[in-house]
């Protein structure tokens, strides 16, 4: 749907059920995580409307999590796999890429440059949760920071994280569980 004037643009996705899309630099294709049909793991698409159908980037089997991040240059994708574990993807060739050192429950959050990645390890609050950069070529880690609710009073995990390319803006939504706990006085007991 245009944010203006404009059309809405209907997407050729055939049998292919998305789960989540990022629009490439040009400004003309989006990659989609998305299977065929009910069942079976996600995979990444490529779509250009005034090609046709998608395409399939990578055989590499995504899992569940809608996450997906592209990095600037469009030559590279960062998701989680089947095992949750991150998978960075080659949009060239659809060849996978482990990156060394990451933590087994980080997910990718953004990238800061065509070779550095930010992450998070953890969603789990009201701890505050590891937000890092790494060189996705040597695993090593560039920056580091904590992030979390500023009153984590029921917060018990983070939601959705966006990083911006400096680190400097981050934008997240964590769940929060309140409750309420009552005192009835007054009232028979029961005999066991």
């Amino acid at each position: 749907m245009p944010t203006g004037p404009g059309a809405p643009w209907p997407l050729p996705l055939g049998e292919l059920r998305a789960w989540s899309g990022r629009w490439l630099p040009d400004g003309k294709r989006i990659i989609l995580t998305a299977r065929a049909g009910s069942a079976g793991p996600y995979r990444l698409h490529e779509l250009d409307a005034e090609r046709g159908p998608p395409r399939l980037v990578s055989d590499v089997p995504l899992g569940t999590r809608a996450i997906l991040v592209l990095s600037p240059d469009g030559q590279l994708a960062a998701a989680v796999d089947v095992n949750d574990k991150v998978v960075v993807v080659s949009l060239a060739d659809g060849a996978p890429m482990r990156v060394a050192g990451i933590p087994p429950d980080s997910l990718p959050r953004g990238w800061a440059a065509p070779r550095e990645l930010w992450l998070t390890e953890g969603a789990d609050l009201p701890d505050a949760t590891r937000l890092f950069r790494v060189d996705i070529g040597t695993g090593k880690v560039l920056e580091e920071r904590r992030l979390g609710p500023p009153d984590a009073s029921g917060a018990v995990a983070l939601v959705s994280v966006q990083v911006n390319a400096e680190g400097r803006e981050v934008v997240y939504t964590f769940n929060r569980s309140l409750g309420h706990l009552y005192i009835l006085r007054g009232l028979p007991l029961r005999s066991q």
